[in-house]
This record gives structure tokens, sequence and C-alpha cells, in this order.
């Protein structure tokens, strides 16, 4: 009898061990970045909004990379949107090549929700002509060490005033 006992403990130790829980890591499989589409006029600053959406639980961090058309936009800031406002920003501009390097984090996640999380405040640059463009390329997003499921690039088009 104590035998039949402890095959069935251990049998169930071992079923209870091979059953599938997602980390925080493997959670972010379907969550979807994505740059706003703006258009501005020469000269003037323009706020870009970057989105996620389907977070399924708990980012605590995030690392991208935003590329640029040096020769049409110049970096003048950025700060967290409405989604992560209490979030500590950092980044690195490489002005030659066009590209930011941000990294965030918070001690409060970002839950099953979807909206806003960064602004980006670029200036499209004086001699610009009406008409040009600028792809606001995501060349990376990792969420807590992990990639994002998809990538959307954003567009700054040049207007007239």
């Amino acid at each position: 009898m104590r035998l039949i006992f402890f095959a069935i403990v251990i049998l169930s130790l071992v079923y209870l061990s091979c059953i599938h829980r997602p980390t925080i890591n493997q959670m972010q499989d379907s969550c979807v970045v994505s740059v706003g589409r703006v258009s501005q006029a020469a000269g003037k600053t323009v706020a870009v909004p970057i989105s996620i959406s389907r977070i399924k639980s708990g980012i605590l961090g995030i690392d991208l990379q935003v590329e640029y058309n040096p020769d049409v936009l110049s970096f003048v800031s950025l700060e967290p949107g409405p989604l992560a406002k209490d979030w500590q920003l950092s980044c690195k501009e490489d002005k030659g090549n066009g590209r930011l390097n941000i990294g965030m984090y918070s001690i409060h996640p970002l839950e099953e929700k979807s909206g806003v999380f960064l602004v980006l405040n670029l200036e499209v640059n004086k001699d610009v002509t009406v008409g040009s463009t600028s792809v606001l390329r995501l060349n990376r997003v990792i969420l807590n060490e992990k990639p994002a499921a998809k990538l959307e690039d954003g567009l700054i088009t040049v207007v007239k005033e």
C-alpha cells in the first residue's frame, strides 16, 4: 500500500513539473509596437507617438532603437507617453546615422493595456522640401529581454506651412 501511495505522489510531482507555465519573457509574443504617421512643415517640431498593444502581462523594461533620416529630421527630446508616465528614460543619440537608442524601465509594470508609451519630439530640418519623407524605423524593440512580436514603422511627411 505504501508503495502505491509513493508512486502516486511521485507521478503527481512529475506531472505538475511538466505543466507549462509561461514566464514573463514568454508572454510578449503577441505585443505590437507601432510608430505614428504624422506630417509637419519644415522648421517645425512634431510629436511622434510610439504605441504598444496586445500586452499580456507585466512589462517592466523596454529597449528600442529608432532610426530616421538625419537629412530630413533632427532629434529634439523624448518623453514618456500616458501609458508609461512614471517610467524612467534614457536615450543615446547617434546624430550622424539618425539613430536613437532608448531604454525605459519602471517598478510599475504595463499590464493588459494598449496605448502610447513614448513620444519622440523631432524637428523637421529647415531646408527640407515639401513632400519629403522620413521613415521612422523600429530596428529593435525588446520587452523584458524578449523581442516584440510585431513592429510597425512610422512616417513623417513634410507639408506646406
